[in-house]
């Protein structure tokens, strides 16, 4: 292994929340303190947005790449120690004194909804529950364990602890870890975060997921129904919205939900068919849409 950091992932998201990055030489250095002042990090790069699924057109494709030195990280998987950093995509005439976002940038559409929706110390918080199968490199189930089953009838925990122990070296904090219902379906579950932040960590779980497993001969997929008869894939989020330390879903008085968490509620329910839109942008997602699996079917509030 390299003894300095050499290289970093300038990291940024297609619209289907598939990472891509483009690599940038820095000044050898130890510690990830001394590489946030690499001139290289602050002038970010160039890259062609047209090559990227909903970015940009041929006619508009020259964007750039602007690096946001609070999520700098080392990578936790490479031979050759290489640093990482989350990016805003810009169109170039916008970066240097202007920080406008690009439009079609999902990283920086988050950054707006939430500047815009949640003013002073608000802020919302997510726990999420993602799901994933180990599967053969014929693309088969690894296992045939069931719910929250462990070794030896889960042949796939060390590679649960390896993807653990990856994870909480650059921040991201594990709660539960277990085999979940379906044949070799897995899921980690990451504590309460910043939902800014969580957006990055779900990509940067997936893509630490994915090397960790290829380490250990195997694959790992999070297609929501990957195997027709099984128990599919989700992604479960759990909301709190602060205002400050004030947690403003709760009734202190009632120990149930405040009003507005009920507002809340009834916002999701208003706007589920727009945000099934989004969160199942695939064929293979309505696969998984089907009663008595585990996965929601119907809109439905009660009075």
């Amino acid at each position: 292994m390299s003894e300095k950091i050499e290289n970093c992932e300038l990291r940024f998201t297609d619209i289907l929340g598939r990472m891509k990055a483009m690599i940038v030489p820095c000044n050898p250095v130890d510690e990830l303190k001394a590489l946030a002042a690499d001139p290289v990090l602050k002038n970010g790069t160039s890259c062609d947005g047209s090559s990227v699924t909903g970015l940009a057109n041929v006619e508009a494709s020259d964007l750039k790449l602007d690096p946001d030195l609070s999520t700098l990280i080392e990578i936790p998987y490479l031979g050759r120690r290489t640093a990482a950093v989350m990016c805003y995509v810009r169109k170039k005439e916008t970066t240097g004194a202007s920080k406008e976002f690009y439009a079609l940038d999902s990283r920086g559409r988050l950054e707006i909804v939430y500047e815009e929706h949640l003013p002073e110390k608000m802020h919302l918080r997510v726990k999420v529950e993602p799901e994933f199968h180990f599967i053969t490199p014929e693309g088969e189930p690894f296992d045939d364990a069931g719910y929250a089953d462990t070794h030896p009838r889960n042949p796939g925990v060390d590679v649960l602890l390896s993807i653990s122990a990856a994870i909480r070296k650059i921040g991201i904090k594990p709660r539960v870890i277990h085999h979940e219902v379906g044949e070799a379906q897995q899921e980690i579950e990451l504590d309460f975060e910043d939902a800014r932040k969580m957006a990055d960590y779900i990509l940067i779980f997936k893509n630490i997921t994915r090397s960790i497993a290829q380490e250990h001969g195997i694959d790992v997929t999070f297609m929501p129904k990957p195997f027709p008869g099984e128990a599919g894939s989700g992604l479960h989020c759990h909301l709190q919205l602060w205002d400050g330390e004030k947690n403003l879903f709760g009734d202190p008085e009632t120990g149930g939900l405040s009003e507005t968490a009920k507002q809340f509620i009834a916002g999701l329910l208003e706007h589920a068919p727009a945000i099934t839109a989004i969160a199942n942008p695939s064929v293979n997602s309505y696969k998984r849409l089907v009663p008595h699996h585990e996965a929601p079917v119907y809109i439905h509030g009660v009075r």
